[in-house]
């Protein structure tokens, strides 16, 4: 009995235990629950904060979906906004509206609408009130356009405002913008390597939101003209520029600085976008202006936004729409274009699986690389619209006949860094000077290289088919290469007729030049070191003896032109067999050439001329060489 009362009471105390031990669990769970940092509270705040998040993203998601509401497919076609697409009826209006939508759908770097062409469809574009701005990627899908220069309004053709472009490819981001020179102290030579105090006074002072990694300055000095032309579009000049790419968030300058600045007016500002916008799949066919000789005409596809890829557009011209009745107007000259692509501030710009045409006459270019930064040109030649290949590249890459071929393709001005590959055109041109231009397995035709400029310019498993020189340095610019030019792996078939720009009487050359050192042109003038090898003439004419390095030099009087270091000739060789000259002598097919003298030009230091395996024609070389002459020649 007492023992069982023990037990009893040992059952009680554990059960009282147990209870007290529950509460105290109990309590430490609901504090842990419900208390100021409990689970319940916390709980509930991050369920708070959930569905504020959710909130702001269903307010982003709903922003986002207003938009593409209003986007009726996963492209924006020309026919939702009227457009016909029969050849006759004007689209232009149409087709801007089109673009002004996808433009304004373009909200971030991830919602861009494309616009789209209709596969079969040809637009037709008469007069315009305004540009068709572009802001986002084109696929034309294969729809052909016509530019036509002239309407009918009832009382005959009337030409259309020719100073519009037709597409204005432009960036989302701020337009360019600018300071001016007395606004900040800055130093820009050929030595400047970092900007980032302007950059800086963009940020701090000025404070612009620079939303680019990259951007594009354009220094000015108005106080100093340069590229001031001579001969028969003598002008007076332009002021000093230089177009530089900048990194925002360290400063460095991207690219080479071709120009001591001395005074800088204004810096001109670019930003570079990110993305990468495409154009592509479209034929252009222009009825172009043979009436009249006016000012130069637009009526193309402007580039102002960096980052462009042109993808598959073919450009042809139809020059007998609107024909001149002037028996007096010879070589059917058109009226100047402008370029069908035409770039102006810009970096990185790709062009490929492209054609385009020539036009008739001088002073037009299809492509105008302005202003342009790291430009790539990759199987680029020109169009076959009857499918006689024959009878286009005797068109379109040599002309009729030496004296009524077409004019060049291509241009540049105030560019650098521009590679050119696996591509047929008539003409490289460089007026304003290109710094850095390398061309390679290509073929080039009737107008060669015309150039001027500064850094490397290197062509390599070249054809050169119809001309009468490879390069040729630009008299009416000074005839100037500030660098080096190399041309290695050159197939030169000479044309059998006397071309323009021909010289020694016909007589092909590999570099020609002419400064008579009598000519302001607002820079230093130069002749090129020079590396040839592996060049084979192909001379159907041998009486004219090929002459490497024609020179017309005058005696220097108050403007000198500096002779290079070194030129190196390897492995250059005629299909005839004759020896090629190396320079034009001091009579025969070449009597305007002077004696050389190293005490005529701007520096004091003689060339080295070395020779290797070239036969070399010897009757004229001691007038180029001695103690008192520019060249020491050495034949290996």
């Amino acid at each position: 009995m007492l023992q069982m009362k023990n037990n009893n009471g040992i059952t009680l105390i554990a059960l009282v235990i147990t209870i007290i031990v529950l509460l105290i669990l109990a309590s430490v769970t609901i504090t842990v629950l419900l208390g100021e940092n409990g689970i319940i509270t916390k709980a509930k705040e991050a369920s708070e904060i959930w569905e504020e998040e959710r909130k702001k993203e269903e307010d982003i998601l709903s922003h986002y979906e207003d938009k593409m509401n209003e986007w009726t497919g996963p492209f924006i076609t020309y026919e939702e906004f009227g457009a016909v697409g029969n050849g006759v009826t004007n689209d232009a209006e149409a087709i801007r509206a089109a673009h002004q939508k996808a433009n304004e759908l373009y909200v971030d770097e991830d919602i861009k609408a494309i616009v789209q062409g209709r596969s079969g469809a040809t637009y037709y574009i008469g007069n315009m009130s305004t540009t068709i701005d572009v802001k986002t990627s084109v696929d034309w899908n294969g729809a052909t356009f016509i530019i036509d220069d002239y309407i009918d309004n009832g009382s005959g053709a009337n030409l259309v405002d020719t100073s519009i472009h037709v597409f204005n490819v432009i960036s989302k981001q701020s337009s360019g913008f600018y300071i001016n020179g007395n606004e900040l102290p800055v130093t820009v030579n050929k030595n400047t390597k970092n900007l980032k105090n302007v950059i800086d006074y963009l940020k701090n002072v000025k404070n612009r939101e620079l939303e680019c990694e990259q951007i594009i300055f354009s220094v000015r000095n108005s106080n100093k003209k340069q590229y001031i032309r001579t001969g028969a579009n003598v002008n007076s000049g332009d002021d000093q520029e230089d177009t530089i790419l900048v990194d925002v968030k360290t400063g460095n300058v991207l690219n080479d600085v071709i120009w001591d600045f001395e005074d800088i007016t204004r810096i001109w500002f670019y930003p570079v976008d990110k993305t990468v916008l495409t154009i592509k799949n479209g034929t252009f066919i222009s009825y172009t202006d043979n009436k009249n000789i006016t000012n130069y005409h637009h009526r193309n596809i402007e580039i102002g936004r960096s980052n462009v890829t042109i993808d598959n557009i073919v450009h042809m011209l139809d020059e007998t729409k609107h024909e001149s009745t002037d028996s007096s107007r010879a070589n059917k000259q058109s009226n100047y274009y402008l370029g069908f692509i035409h770039t102006n501030y810009i970096a990185n710009l790709m062009i490929k699986n492209s054609k385009f045409q020539p036009h008739w006459g001088s002073g037009s270019y299809d492509l105008s690389i302005n202003r342009s930064l790291y430009t790539i040109i990759d199987n680029v030649s020109y169009p076959c619209p009857d499918g006689d290949e024959v009878k286009a590249y005797q068109d379109y890459m040599l002309g009729d006949n030496p004296n009524d071929e077409r004019w060049g393709i291509m241009a540049t001005n105030y560019s650098k860094d521009i590679i050119v590959k696996n591509s047929k055109l008539n003409r490289v041109d460089a007026h304003r000077g290109v710094h850095n231009l390398t061309v390679i397995d290509s073929t080039i035709g009737v107008h060669g290289f015309t150039l001027i400029g500064s850094g490397t310019f290197r062509a390599e498993n070249v054809i050169m088919d119809g001309t009468r020189q490879i390069v040729m340095l630009r008299e009416d610019y000074g005839s100037t290469w500030d660098g080096t030019i190399i041309l290695k792996n050159i197939h030169f078939k000479v044309v059998n007729a006397n071309i323009p720009y021909a010289v020694g009487n016909g007589a092909p050359s590999i570099v020609t030049h002419m400064n008579a050192g009598s000519n302001d042109y607002g820079y230093i003038c130069h002749y090129p070191n020079i590396i040839m090898e592996n060049i084979t003439i192909e001379d159907p004419r041998p009486t004219r003896k090929p002459i490497l390095l024609p020179m017309i030099l005058k005696p220097a009087q108050t403007y000198p032109y500096y002779m290079p270091e070194y030129i190196t000739i390897k492995n250059v060789t005629t299909t005839s067999g004759v020896a090629a000259k190396l320079f034009p002598g001091s009579s025969g097919n070449y009597p305007d050439s002077p004696v050389i003298s190293s005490n005529l030009y701007g520096n004091s230091n003689k060339t080295n001329v070395d020779i290797y395996n070239t036969a070399i024609d010897e009757a004229d070389l001691s007038i180029y060489q001695g103690a008192d002459k520019q060249f020491i020649i050495t034949k290996h």
